[in-house]
Protein backbone atom coordinates (compact mmCIF):
# COMPACT_ATOMS: atom_id res chain seq x y z
CA UNK A 1 0.00 0.00 0.00
CA UNK A 2 0.96 3.42 -1.08
CA UNK A 3 1.63 6.80 1.06
CA UNK A 4 -1.42 7.69 -0.88
CA UNK A 5 -3.45 5.48 -0.02
CA UNK A 6 -2.39 4.87 3.75
CA UNK A 7 -3.57 8.80 4.21
CA UNK A 8 -6.69 7.93 2.46
CA UNK A 9 -7.45 4.92 4.82
CA UNK A 10 -6.57 6.79 7.82
CA UNK A 11 -8.92 9.09 6.78
CA UNK A 12 -11.49 7.21 6.21
CA UNK A 13 -10.87 5.30 9.48
CA UNK A 14 -10.71 8.88 11.39
CA UNK A 15 -14.43 9.98 9.71
CA UNK A 16 -15.87 6.53 10.41
CA UNK A 17 -15.00 6.58 14.05
CA UNK A 18 -17.51 8.48 16.75
CA UNK A 19 -16.89 11.81 17.88
CA UNK A 20 -17.85 10.80 21.21
CA UNK A 21 -18.72 7.20 22.49
CA UNK A 22 -20.16 6.71 26.23
CA UNK A 23 -21.19 4.01 28.61
CA UNK A 24 -22.54 4.37 31.42
CA UNK A 25 -25.33 3.29 34.56
CA UNK A 26 -28.15 5.32 35.50
CA UNK A 27 -28.23 5.59 38.97
CA UNK A 28 -31.86 5.40 40.69
CA UNK A 29 -30.97 9.38 42.14
CA UNK A 30 -30.28 10.42 38.14
CA UNK A 31 -33.69 8.62 37.33
CA UNK A 32 -35.30 11.06 40.19
CA UNK A 33 -33.44 14.18 39.57
CA UNK A 34 -33.75 14.20 35.41
CA UNK A 35 -37.89 14.08 36.17
CA UNK A 36 -37.24 16.73 38.98
CA UNK A 37 -35.15 18.61 36.55
CA UNK A 38 -38.25 18.39 34.02
CA UNK A 39 -40.87 19.66 36.18
CA UNK A 40 -38.49 22.74 37.50
CA UNK A 41 -37.33 23.43 34.19
CA UNK A 42 -40.55 23.76 32.04
CA UNK A 43 -41.75 26.77 31.92
CA UNK A 44 -43.69 29.30 34.67
CA UNK A 45 -46.65 27.25 34.32
CA UNK A 46 -45.20 23.78 34.79
CA UNK A 47 -42.83 25.17 37.51
CA UNK A 48 -46.12 26.26 39.24
CA UNK A 49 -48.28 23.13 38.82
CA UNK A 50 -45.19 21.12 40.82
CA UNK A 51 -45.51 23.71 43.57
CA UNK A 52 -48.56 23.52 43.51
CA UNK A 53 -49.67 21.03 45.67
CA UNK A 54 -47.44 21.91 48.67
CA UNK A 55 -49.06 25.18 48.12
CA UNK A 56 -52.42 24.10 48.82
CA UNK A 57 -51.05 21.54 51.94
CA UNK A 58 -49.77 24.57 53.57
CA UNK A 59 -52.94 27.03 52.87
CA UNK A 60 -55.24 24.40 54.22
CA UNK A 61 -53.07 23.76 57.31
CA UNK A 62 -52.90 27.33 57.74
CA UNK A 63 -56.77 27.56 57.15
CA UNK A 64 -57.40 24.79 59.60
CA UNK A 65 -55.27 25.94 62.04
CA UNK A 66 -56.74 29.72 62.13
CA UNK A 67 -60.47 28.08 61.99
CA UNK A 68 -59.24 25.91 65.23
CA UNK A 69 -57.84 28.91 67.06
CA UNK A 70 -61.47 30.87 66.29
CA UNK A 71 -63.49 28.48 67.05
CA UNK A 72 -62.14 27.21 70.48
CA UNK A 73 -62.48 31.36 71.00
CA UNK A 74 -65.81 31.20 70.47
CA UNK A 75 -66.63 28.40 72.22
CA UNK A 76 -67.73 26.68 68.91
CA UNK A 77 -67.34 23.08 68.20
CA UNK A 78 -63.76 22.93 66.22
CA UNK A 79 -63.89 19.78 64.51
CA UNK A 80 -64.30 20.82 61.09
CA UNK A 81 -60.88 22.58 61.26
CA UNK A 82 -59.71 18.80 61.56
CA UNK A 83 -60.89 18.39 57.77
CA UNK A 84 -58.67 21.21 56.55
CA UNK A 85 -55.84 19.98 58.24
CA UNK A 86 -55.69 16.32 56.64
CA UNK A 87 -56.60 17.68 53.52
CA UNK A 88 -53.68 19.57 53.80
CA UNK A 89 -51.21 17.01 54.81
CA UNK A 90 -52.79 14.87 51.83
CA UNK A 91 -51.42 17.47 49.56
CA UNK A 92 -47.95 17.52 51.60
CA UNK A 93 -47.83 13.82 51.17
CA UNK A 94 -48.22 13.71 47.39
CA UNK A 95 -45.94 16.28 46.43
CA UNK A 96 -43.30 14.13 48.95
CA UNK A 97 -44.19 11.11 48.08
CA UNK A 98 -43.57 11.73 44.67
CA UNK A 99 -39.68 10.72 44.86
CA UNK A 100 -40.79 7.47 46.39
CA UNK A 101 -42.73 7.11 43.42
CA UNK A 102 -40.19 7.49 40.76
CA UNK A 103 -37.76 5.21 42.85
CA UNK A 104 -40.39 2.72 42.27
CA UNK A 105 -40.59 3.17 38.69
CA UNK A 106 -36.77 2.94 38.12
CA UNK A 107 -36.88 0.00 39.61
CA UNK A 108 -39.25 -1.86 37.35
CA UNK A 109 -37.61 -0.13 34.31
CA UNK A 110 -35.75 -3.05 32.31
CA UNK A 111 -33.78 -0.10 30.53
CA UNK A 112 -31.41 0.79 33.09
CA UNK A 113 -29.99 -3.16 34.37
CA UNK A 114 -27.35 -3.04 32.76
CA UNK A 115 -25.03 -0.01 31.20
CA UNK A 116 -26.17 2.51 28.29
CA UNK A 117 -24.41 3.22 25.44
CA UNK A 118 -24.21 6.40 23.06
CA UNK A 119 -22.26 7.31 19.91
CA UNK A 120 -22.57 10.54 18.59
CA UNK A 121 -21.08 10.85 14.89
CA UNK A 122 -21.36 14.35 14.09
CA UNK A 123 -24.89 15.24 14.15
CA UNK A 124 -26.45 11.76 14.96
CA UNK A 125 -26.57 10.07 18.32
CA UNK A 126 -27.37 6.22 18.32
CA UNK A 127 -28.20 4.87 21.59
CA UNK A 128 -28.44 1.24 22.93
CA UNK A 129 -30.10 0.19 25.99
CA UNK A 130 -30.81 -3.41 27.62
CA UNK A 131 -34.25 -3.28 25.73
CA UNK A 132 -34.14 -1.18 22.93
CA UNK A 133 -31.44 0.59 20.09
CA UNK A 134 -32.51 3.78 18.33
CA UNK A 135 -30.93 6.25 16.50
CA UNK A 136 -31.40 10.24 16.80
CA UNK A 137 -30.90 12.22 13.49
CA UNK A 138 -30.19 15.92 12.80
CA UNK A 139 -32.97 18.05 14.39
CA UNK A 140 -34.38 15.66 16.76
CA UNK A 141 -33.68 17.53 19.80
CA UNK A 142 -35.86 20.84 20.13
CA UNK A 143 -34.56 21.85 23.29
CA UNK A 144 -31.50 21.12 25.69
CA UNK A 145 -31.38 22.00 29.77
CA UNK A 146 -28.42 21.36 31.71
CA UNK A 147 -28.11 21.26 35.48
CA UNK A 148 -25.28 20.45 38.11
CA UNK A 149 -25.56 16.78 37.62
CA UNK A 150 -27.03 16.11 34.10
CA UNK A 151 -27.92 16.81 31.10
CA UNK A 152 -31.72 17.05 29.43
CA UNK A 153 -32.53 16.30 25.72
CA UNK A 154 -35.81 17.53 24.66
CA UNK A 155 -37.18 15.58 21.60
CA UNK A 156 -40.86 16.82 22.40
CA UNK A 157 -41.84 19.35 24.88
CA UNK A 158 -42.64 16.30 27.06
CA UNK A 159 -40.44 13.35 26.03
CA UNK A 160 -36.94 13.68 27.20
CA UNK A 161 -33.38 11.82 27.24
CA UNK A 162 -31.01 12.65 29.92
CA UNK A 163 -27.06 11.81 30.33
CA UNK A 164 -25.63 12.02 33.60
CA UNK A 165 -22.50 14.10 34.34
CA UNK A 166 -20.89 11.34 37.38
CA UNK A 167 -19.80 8.87 34.28
CA UNK A 168 -18.66 11.76 31.79
CA UNK A 169 -15.03 13.09 31.95
CA UNK A 170 -14.57 16.87 31.60
CA UNK A 171 -13.43 16.23 28.19
CA UNK A 172 -16.72 14.60 27.07
CA UNK A 173 -18.50 17.04 28.59
CA UNK A 174 -16.72 19.45 26.31
CA UNK A 175 -17.62 17.55 23.39
CA UNK A 176 -21.31 17.64 24.71
CA UNK A 177 -21.70 20.95 25.22
CA UNK A 178 -20.12 21.52 21.41
CA UNK A 179 -22.49 19.52 20.03
CA UNK A 180 -25.23 21.67 21.37
CA UNK A 181 -23.82 24.21 20.55
CA UNK A 182 -23.98 23.12 17.28
CA UNK A 183 -27.73 21.86 17.10
CA UNK A 184 -29.34 24.12 19.66
CA UNK A 185 -29.25 27.02 22.05
CA UNK A 186 -29.04 25.38 25.56
CA UNK A 187 -30.04 26.97 28.98
CA UNK A 188 -28.61 26.50 32.09
CA UNK A 189 -30.61 25.12 34.99
CA UNK A 190 -31.38 26.67 38.34
CA UNK A 191 -28.68 26.91 39.98
CA UNK A 192 -30.54 27.33 43.20
CA UNK A 193 -32.16 24.09 42.49
CA UNK A 194 -30.02 21.77 41.60
CA UNK A 195 -31.25 18.29 39.93
CA UNK A 196 -29.89 16.17 43.15
CA UNK A 197 -32.04 17.97 45.81
CA UNK A 198 -35.45 16.37 46.30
Amino acid sequence: MNLKDRVATLSGMEAASPEVALEYQVTQNDFVGAYIAHCRNSGPAKTFLYYLLPILGCSSILIAVVMMVVQIRMGEDWTASIVFFMVGLFWLACHFLRPWRLRRAYRKDPRFKSPIKITINGNEWNVSTATAEARYKHGTFIRAVETDSLFLFYHSPLMFNFLPKHDLTPGQQTQIVAFLDRELPIRKGRRWLPAGSH
